[in-house]
Formats: structure tokens, sequence, C-alpha cells
């Protein structure tokens, strides 16, 4: 919009709308504060903000700016913010923090102090990944040292810490900030110990085991990122006792099943060689407990694991049933059909099935050189 454009918007809303309250109306704050942003309107966008219901509202419309990667206009909107609380520092350095604007991060941190903030928690946890994407860590060290003395830390506090450290490779440092943390009355959670299973997940073998016999100690079930991690760590110089243990602790944990896990649990088995697993998974799957497939991507997994196994009535069960829910292939699950069947001698039908996607408009761009090469 030109500044004209912007002049007459402004004063519409002064004249028929400054006593509406647009809180639930996102579209319409935007509307006015760009057209005040646009012709330097500083006071109709202090108007439009004071009519805001609370902060929580005036937070939806500075994080509307920052969705958009507008720092000026989340900016701008912040400024005419008149009281500041937590939720809104929040939001604001979040921010800047994904527009990588440290400068201006630091700035609105120290701001944030003199307006005594320092003592709220959530503010606290945001300052911490603040310093810690800028790989300051000697402040996020003091920043967490300052907390501690004042009583604002939570169990975020030292899981963020604990990353940062793992992430440097400082597995020493991260294990102390489990002792700190228990040391003030606060107990680490599935996050904290996923966290440490993360980091050492790619070794595999008894690291990793310990960390998981100290979580279910700590009277802490695996939860659906342990299990992700678990599934991840699995190659094929996994040794056996490992790749059972782990498929044990996610048939356990069935509350998480869903249809990433499946599919990690296929991609598992198939990478180790363990048809036996798979194939005890896959009938799992065909009985009542089994998930409900939504995904071309998930279909993709269950027809590479009964190529796998030979199994060529399962694969076109598998691709006959997404086809029944109305599920349209990806070409990576149109890429295992063709690969599947071909593999297990009906080249022909793989052709066939590459024809009819080619006949229709909406899957022909599904089809290229690679399914061609299968």
């Amino acid at each position: 919009a030109s500044k004209d454009e912007g002049v007459a918007a402004t004063q519409l809303y002064e004249k028929h709308f400054a006593t509406v309250d647009l809180s639930q109306d996102v579209q319409a704050q935007r509307l006015v504060a760009d057209a005040s942003i646009k012709c330097g309107r500083t006071d109709v966008l202090e108007k439009l903000v004071r009519s805001l219901r609370d902060n929580a509202s005036r937070a939806v419309l500075v994080k509307s700016y920052a969705s958009d990667r507008c720092l000026v206009g989340a900016k701008r909107v912040f400024e005419a913010c008149l009281e500041k609380d937590a939720c809104l520092y929040n939001v604001m350095l979040s921010a800047y923090i994904a527009g990588r604007d440290m400068a201006s991060t630091e700035k609105l941190l120290s701001h944030a102090s003199e307006a005594g903030r320092e003592k709220d928690t959530c503010l606290h946890n945001v300052m911490l990944g603040a310093y810690i994407a800028g790989r300051d860590m000697a402040s996020a060290e003091k920043l967490l040292s300052h907390a501690s003395e004042a009583g604002t830390v939570d169990v975020a506090t030292y899981n963020t810490m604990i990353k940062a450290y793992l992430q440097l490779g400082d597995s020493r440092r991260a294990w102390a900030l489990v002792q700190t943390m228990r040391s003030a009355g606060l107990a680490p959670n599935c996050v904290t110990f996923n966290e440490f299973i993360d980091a050492v997940a790619a070794k595999g073998g008894s690291a990793m085991w310990e960390v998981v016999d100290e979580m279910e100690a700590c009277g802490l079930k695996p939860n659906h990122i342990t299990c992700s991690i678990l599934l991840k760590s699995l190659q094929h110089r996994s040794q056996p006792r490992d790749i059972e243990r782990a498929l044990k602790i996610v048939e356990s944990a069935e509350d998480a099943m869903d249809e990433v896990l499946l599919s990690s649990i296929c991609e598992a088995c198939m990478r180790t060689n363990r048809s036996d697993l798979l194939a005890r998974h896959l009938e799992r799957q065909r009985s009542a407990k089994g998930v409900q497939v939504k995904a071309a991507h998930t279909y993709g997994s269950l027809i590479r694991a009964y190529g796998f196994l030979n199994d060529l009535d399962g694969v076109w069960v598998m691709w006959h049933e997404m086809k029944s829910r109305r599920i349209t292939p990806t070409c990576i699950t149109l890429g295992c059909m063709v690969e599947a069947v071909t593999n297990k001698g009906e080249p022909d039908a793989g052709l066939a099935l590459i024809h009819q996607m080619l006949a229709h408009e909406e899957t022909r761009s599904l089809v290229n050189a690679v399914i061609y090469c299968s």
C-alpha cells in the first residue's frame, strides 16, 4: 500500500473503528498496524494496541509479524505496548532469535532486566536460549547461576543448558547439571534423558543403555521421542541384544505408537536384516492393535517391508488399501511399489503401474527417471 492509502486507512480506523474491539481479528489488526507504520502514525498504532483486550492479544499481533519475518513491524507493535509483561518479552525475544538479530536480542535482554523482569522463569529460559543460539556460553552460564540464586529455574532451564553442553560434546558438565538439578529439588524428566540418549545413540551399545537404565530407575517410561532415538540408533552393525531390547521398549510404549514409529520400526528391521522381528510387527499391524495409516509415506515403508519379506501379496494389499482410502501416493511411495513388484519378478506389473500414473494428470508428475530405472 502507498503512503496515501495508509493515511486513508488510519483515518477510516479513527473515524469508525477506534472503539471496536479487534482482539479476535488479527487480519484487521494487521491492516491498521501496517497502515499506521507505513504513514508514520505512531499515535494510531498505540491507540490500536491499547484497544486490544490484553497482552496475550498484543503478543499475537507481534507474533504475526514475526511469522512473516517482519522484525520491523514486530518491533513497532512491541514498542507501542505500554505495559510489557513476560509474554510480550518472550515473543519479541523469540522473533529476534529466529531472525538471528543478536544485537537487538542483547538490547532487549538488557531492557527486560531494567524493567524488573529478571525474576521471570519463562523469560530466563528465553534469554538462555538466546545466549546459546549466539554461542555465548559464558553469558549462558552466568545467567543460569543468577537464575539459580534467584530461584527462577525449572527443569526446562536445566534441560536447555544440558542440551547445549551435549551439543558441544561436554557430557561431563551435562551430567554435573543433572546433579545440580537434583540438589535444587528438581527431578530430571524424559526430555533430560532423551538428550543424553540422543547424544550417545550414534555409538550405541552400553553407553546408550546405561542412560536408558537410569531413566527407568527414576520411574520414567520411554516416550515417543525415546523410541524414535533408539530405532534410529539401530544399524546393520548393531548387536542382536540391542536390536531386540530397542524393539521391546517400543512395543511396551503402546501409547506412543503412531505412523512415524511404525515406519521407523520397519526401516530399522530392514537395516538390521531382522526379518523375524519385521514379520512380527507387520502381523501386529494387521491386528486390532494396528495403527490407522493415513500417510502415503507410511504406506511406502509398509510396501518396502513386505517386499523385504518377499511377500508380494502383502505388497499389493498395501497398495490397494492406500488407493481404497483415496490416499495419493508420493513419488517415493510409487518408487517403493514399482521396485517391490519388479524385484519379485513382475516387471510388467511395475511398468503397468507407471502407465497408470501417467494416465492421470494428478499423478503424472510422480513418475521420474529413478522409477523407470527400477
